[in-house]
């Protein structure tokens, strides 16, 4: 859509470039018409003076001069015009092959954009998932925020109902209070009596506890005043003197008043107790809100521990691991001659476990298994799964460093492009130059025709003006004809810069998309590692269960071993252990008889497929040794330097075998980390030699390469790449053979 506006304005340009050139020609044909005419006239007029025998005239030689030039003039105008053509059709062809390259990159720029969109779409869907994740989190830690809300707002509730039970007790204190503001003489003792229930009912809003023993002394306050009463009644019951004489009746009413003052104060302590029932109740219920809320947090302890349930399996397997690590060590030490009987004794004592208690256990590690292998195959189905998305991305990553080499293909080729232009326009630049001077050229003669005095008949005017007017303006015509097309390759030039520009832009924005989603593919990588390493655990950790539950494993806490008297595992371990102490004595029989050898031939060969037949068994080159040795009756010392001998032989061998199999040269240093030296047989010279060297931990999966001469001088050469990018030494090494052996010989 950007080149329709240049293009109408070339073609326009092209049109007028024409015109122009149509009237030029049309011009030219005029004067030349006229210049014929002239010629014609000329010659008549010569033949004129012929017969009248005059002498030739200046005007002559000027009018041959004048048809000289315009022939000139007209050659000079049909090379311009054939080199405007070819212009036009350059032009034409860059048109069309610039509207071919314009469609091609539209093209490619709809393919990137399409892909920026699938990866924008994967990456929103990244975002998608990691959002449901923390939705996910969020809403566990709303629904923690909501229980301890919860427990909150009871915990609330139940201070004020406290507090309403404590507002009510001091409403029935003040109340109290009013009834007894106005205290008598008779009752000083009851009076004592509320003030001392007043201090009890103070020390109960303190603390809930004490309500019993406010009871309790309500009761002996009680049974006190009880007392009082029955006294008083035993007093006014008992037999009068004579001297005594009845009691007033101020007295009788002043005791009538007392027995109701102690009548309410019984009522008052029922409604006491009552209210500390009422208390009583209010602390039970605080308690089981209290247990509520320790529910609650037990809960959330709960959620916690089944997120350490797992670790806990693992520490669980590594205990097992011990217990059987600890029961193999008391099987060695019961199975030594002094202290096996005594073991099994102590073995017979114990009670074997029941049927039932075996069973679970095994329907429990079968479940175990089970489970893990469970969790085994979806942690298979995540890795495939990233496994494939990984893939994907990188086929992206591919794509887009294919699109990008493309493009700077494409850029390249847009710069040649525009290197040629540049050249062309300095060409016509220079077309221009010469244009404008022979212009020039044309104008001074055209002035010298001005300057020119011409002899002019009379009657016949100035013919010759308006024929130079004609083609001057017919100059001017073409020069700003082609000034035109000079400023339209100008403007296409500026344009093509543009684009150029927005196509760097493009690039450099491409360049951003594929970088993030190389970061992108770092991150997917490295979770999809994450990922392996625990599906790796995962394995391992079933492994181990399986092995353990084909072992027999068991929990030592709630399982009892039952034990046979006659268990063929420490039978057969008895055997081989008797077995082997009969060797070790014919051997130092042997070794103190040396002269008994012949009589013994039989009992160490006896002996020696006995150890054959054992698992425990030594090499075949060692034990041939040390037959000989014992059937020759030679020294100790001797048969240990036999030995040595006889290993340095089949080392130098071995060697020797590696050296013309791989034409390879391996020589150990001895160290905390050993070095190994590797020259080859096809190297150029003899001090060429790699240098590998043992890496540190304990899963060793790849050496150590050191930077000696040849390693440098090999990390410039493809071979290389098989240690950078695939990390494999035999591979690297191999490829290195082959270019030495290259090298030397002739295929």
């Amino acid at each position: 859509m950007r080149r329709v506006p240049f293009q109408d304005s070339a073609n326009s340009a092209q049109k007028r470039s024409r015109s122009a050139l149509t009237t030029t020609n049309t011009n030219n044909t005029s004067t030349s018409t006229s210049s014929s005419r002239l010629l014609l006239e000329d010659n008549a007029d010569n033949e004129d003076t012929e017969t009248i025998h005059s002498p030739p005239n200046k005007k002559q030689l000027t009018l041959f001069d004048s048809f000289a030039t315009t022939s000139v003039a007209e050659a000079r105008h049909d090379i311009l015009q054939s080199e405007v053509d070819t212009l036009q059709a350059e032009l034409e062809h860059f048109y069309s092959v610039q509207e071919l390259d314009e469609r091609k990159h539209q093209k490619e720029v709809a393919r990137l954009e399409k892909k920026l969109e699938f990866a924008v779409e994967e990456a929103k869907e990244a975002q998608q998932m990691m959002e449901e994740v923390r939705q996910q989190s969020d809403q566990y830690a709303k629904q923690q925020q909501e229980a301890r809300k919860k427990s909150q707002t009871e915990l609330r509730k139940t201070q004020k109902e406290l507090s309403d039970a404590r507002v009510k007790i001091a409403q029935y204190e003040a109340k109290e209070e009013e009834a007894r503001m106005i205290p008598s003489s008779s009752n000083e003792c009851i009076y004592e009596t509320n003030t001392s229930l007043r201090e009890r009912l103070q020390a109960q809003r303190t603390e809930n506890e004490q309500l019993k023993e406010l009871v309790a002394q309500l009761k002996v306050d009680l049974t006190k005043t009880k007392e009082v009463m029955e006294e008083a009644n035993r007093k006014a019951n008992a037999p009068k003197e004579p001297t005594i004489s009845e009691a007033s009746p101020t007295i009788l009413r002043e005791l009538n008043k007392t027995r109701i003052e102690l009548a309410e104060s019984e009522r008052k302590t029922r409604q006491y107790k009552k209210a500390a029932e009422v208390a009583s109740t209010m602390r039970k219920q605080l308690i089981v809100q209290e247990e509520k809320t320790k529910s609650y947090k037990r809960s959330a302890t709960l959620l916690e521990n089944e997120l350490r349930t797992r670790t806990r399996e693992s520490d669980r397997l590594a205990i097992k691991l011990e217990a059987w690590k600890k029961y193999g060590v008391m099987v060695q030490q019961k199975l030594q001659p002094s202290a096996s009987i005594i073991s099994i004794q102590k073995f017979e004592n114990d009670m074997p476990p029941e049927e039932h208690k075996i069973n679970q256990l095994w329907k429990k590690t079968v479940g175990v298994v089970d489970e893990l292998e469970q969790e085994k195959l979806q942690m298979e189905k995540a890795i495939a799964d990233k496994e494939q998305h990984a893939r994907e991305l990188q086929h992206k990553v591919y794509e887009m460093e294919r699109s990008q080499t493309s493009m700077d293909k494409m850029r390249q080729e847009y710069d040649q492009k525009l290197a040629i232009q540049e050249q062309q326009v300095k060409i016509l630049q220079h077309q221009e130059n010469v244009r404008k001077r022979e212009i020039e050229s044309l104008r001074e003669i055209v002035d010298t025709f001005d300057q020119l005095p011409l002899g002019v008949p009379p009657g016949s005017g100035t013919p010759n003006k308006p024929d130079k007017e004609r083609s001057a303006r017919s100059l001017k015509v073409q020069l700003d004809a082609a000034t035109e097309e000079i400023q339209v390759l100008k403007d296409g030039q500026t344009k093509m810069k543009q684009d150029l520009h927005t196509a760097l832009d493009a690039k450099a924005e491409l360049q951003k998309t594929h970088n993030t989603v190389l970061e992108k593919f770092g991150k997917l990588k490295d979770a999809l590692y994450a990922e392996r390493s625990k599906a790796e655990a995962a394995e391992q950790r079933a492994v181990r269960a399986e092995e353990l539950a084909g072992k027999g494993s068991f929990n030592p806490d709630a399982t009892r071993v039952f034990h046979m008297t006659h268990n063929p595992l420490t039978e057969a371990l008895k055997q081989e252990v008797a077995v082997l102490q009969r060797q070790i004595q014919v051997l130092k029989q042997k070794i103190k008889d040396p002269v008994d050898v012949g009589e013994t031939k039989n009992d160490t060969t006896n002996s020696a497929a006995a150890a054959a037949a054992t698992p425990s068994t030594t090499s075949t080159t060692t034990t041939a040794a040390a037959a000989a040795a014992v059937g020759n009756d030679v020294d100790p010392n001797k048969l240990h330097q036999r030995l040595k001998e006889s290993f340095k032989e089949q080392i130098g061998r071995f060697r020797e075998g590696v050296y013309l199999i791989t034409g390879l040269k391996i020589d150990m240093i001895p160290d905390e980390r050993p070095k190994f030296k590797v020259r080859s047989v096809f190297a150029e010279q003899e001090q060429d030699h790699l240098m590998f060297q043992w890496p540190t931990g304990k899963n060793v999966s790849s050496l150590d390469l050191l930077g000696t001469e040849l390693a440098q001088t090999l990390t410039t050469t493809p071979s290389y790449e098989y240690v950078k990018r695939f990390h494999s030494i035999p591979a690297f090494v191999a490829s290195v053979q082959l270019q030495l052996f290259e090298k030397q010989t002739m295929m």
